[in-house]
C-alpha cells in the first residue's frame, strides 16, 4: 500500500502525542484542586483560631488562603489555555493522519 502522503501522517501523529501530553499537563495543573486545599487548610486554621486568639487571627488566616489562591491563578488560566489547545492539536493531528492517508493528488 502507497502512503499518499507521508509527511502529513508524521506530523498529524506528532501533533496528536503533543496534544495528548498538553492535555494530560492541563489536567495535572488545574484550579479545583488548589482550591479544595486551600480551603481545608483556612478551615483548619479557623478552628485552632477560635481556641486561641479569637477574631484577628482567624482574619489573618484568610488573608492567607486568599493570597495562596491567587498566586495560582496564572497557572490556572495557562493551563485552561494548554487543555485547548492541546485539543486543537489532537483533533487537527486525527484530520492530518486521515488525510495522509486517504488523500491523493
Amino acid at each position: 500500500m502507497d502512503l499518499a502522503h507521508p509527511k502529513w501522517i508524521f506530523f498529524g501523529i506528532a501533533s496528536v502525542l503533543f496534544g495528548v501530553w498538553l492535555i494530560r499537563w492541563a489536567a495535572r495543573n488545574n484550579m479545583a484542586g488548589r482550591i479544595s486545599d486551600a480551603t481545608a487548610e483556612s478551615a483548619a486554621d479557623g478552628l485552632r483560631a477560635r481556641g486561641k486568639a479569637g477574631v484577628d487571627q482567624l482574619r489573618s488566616s484568610e488573608k492567607a488562603t486568599r493570597e495562596k489562591v491567587a498566586r495560582y491563578s496564572a497557572r490556572n488560566s495557562m493551563s485552561q489555555l494548554a487543555g485547548i489547545i492541546g485539543f486543537m492539536l489532537v483533533m487537527g493531528g486525527l484530520l492530518a493522519v486521515v488525510l495522509g492517508v486517504y488523500y491523493f493528488d
